[in-house]
């Protein structure tokens, strides 16, 4: 069926809706924090467990629906506007509005299948204990230190000290980063913190990464591929393909709290205090994981990999040649998303809400 599908044009890529979800795990174990002042605890201290899906992949070129006209890449060579691309033309590239793709294989496609999955609530049964006690009340469940934990469980741990994240949603630990650029010649005053991994939480609509063709990746490598609809945390009646729904910044989504999916503007100041959109990719790539020479030098310790994408015709791609993550903010019912490729640059871009793409969540 995917094969009918990547033959047809892009105005008609540009008209398939679907939806989906398969179902997926991930749990990591509970880490001992190092005694210190620098750890930044939010939320409840309680940990649970969250229920997801899992599934697919073409290798079709993920649909960008237009590159972005507002980067603000300053003395960059190359342009955030897809029309400059450099490798038109390329097999692998289908931005659906652009002649061509800086490097071969820099846009694939990620979406729904056309399979649905309704997610279930079997997980806060399964946690839930038999217990009348622990059952009775969810703050006698807090409170008492025999309870499980329900998946209700919200908050994090920052230790800025150790460099790491913990969502006590499920408990799993991410490295971080703090880039620190400050250019008094180029006017550059940058300081953030960042997920160092792709984000792995279990969501309706999202998949293990580094997929091929139908088959998913490895998440405990990779994180999970999401809609851009799990990545903002809501339903696709609200804010679905051609749904706009504006949201307010900053939108956490599905990123654990304290924390955001990053806005245009913050992808857009990431990549201009790196260098610029023609050099981003390679200062924010590993140095090992990219196909045909494609690793980076990760100057800034954010270890992009390249998890590739889940189309909107539900098969995985470009694996080991393309890294996409998603962005908080919308245009006429499509979603902003900044792509690596195995070449240097970066690009932003506008692409369908149904495709799976990578979540990074930046401190707030």
């Amino acid at each position: 069926m995917y094969k009918l599908c990547l033959g047809l044009s892009l105005a008609a890529v540009a008209m398939l809706v679907a939806c989906s979800g398969d179902n997926g795990s991930s749990v990591s174990d509970l880490v001992e924090l190092p005694d210190s002042s620098e750890v930044v605890i939010i939320g409840s201290s309680a940990s649970g467990e969250s229920s997801s899906s899992s599934s697919e992949v073409a290798d079709s070129g993920i649909p960008k629906v237009s590159s972005s006209s507002s980067s603000k890449d300053a003395g960059s060579s190359e342009s955030g506007n897809s029309s400059s691309s450099e490798n038109a033309g390329s097999s692998e590239s289908i931005d659906s509005s652009s002649s061509g793709s800086e490097d071969s294989g820099s846009s694939e496609s990620g979406g729904l299948s056309s399979s649905s999955f309704e997610e279930s609530s079997s997980s806060e049964s399964e946690e839930s204990s038999s217990s009348s006690e622990e059952e009775s009340s969810s703050s006698e469940e807090l409170e008492s230190s025999s309870s499980v934990p329900s998946s209700s469980s919200d908050g994090s741990i920052y230790d800025a000290t150790a460099n790491t994240l913990t969502d006590l949603r499920d408990n799993q630990v991410y490295r971080t980063t703090t880039i620190e650029i400050n250019d008094a010649e180029s006017g550059i005053d940058y300081s953030e913190v960042w997920m160092a991994e792709n984000l792995n939480i279990m969501a309706e609509n999202s998949w293990c990464g580094g997929g091929n063709d139908v088959t998913e990746g490895d998440c405990s490598v990779f994180g999970r591929l999401y809609t851009w609809v799990a990545a903002v945390g809501k339903t696709e009646n609200e804010c679905g393909y051609e749904h706009a729904c504006g949201l307010s910044e900053p939108v956490r989504g599905v990123c654990p709290e304290g924390w955001h999916l990053p806005s245009h503007d913050e992808w857009d100041e990431l990549l201009t205090a790196v260098g610029g959109l023609s050099t981003a990719g390679t200062m924010l790539k590993t140095s090992t994981g990219w196909i045909s020479d494609g690793n980076g030098t990760d100057n800034y310790g954010f270890s992009a990999l390249p998890a590739g994408g889940r189309s909107v015709y539900g098969n995985f791609g470009f694996e080991g040649s393309e890294a996409n993550f998603w962005g908080s903010t919308e245009d006429e019912g499509h979603a902003y998303n900044t792509y690596l490729t195995k070449g240097g640059s970066a690009h932003p871009s506008y692409s369908f809400k149904n495709n799976g793409f990578s979540i990074r969540c930046l401190k707030n």
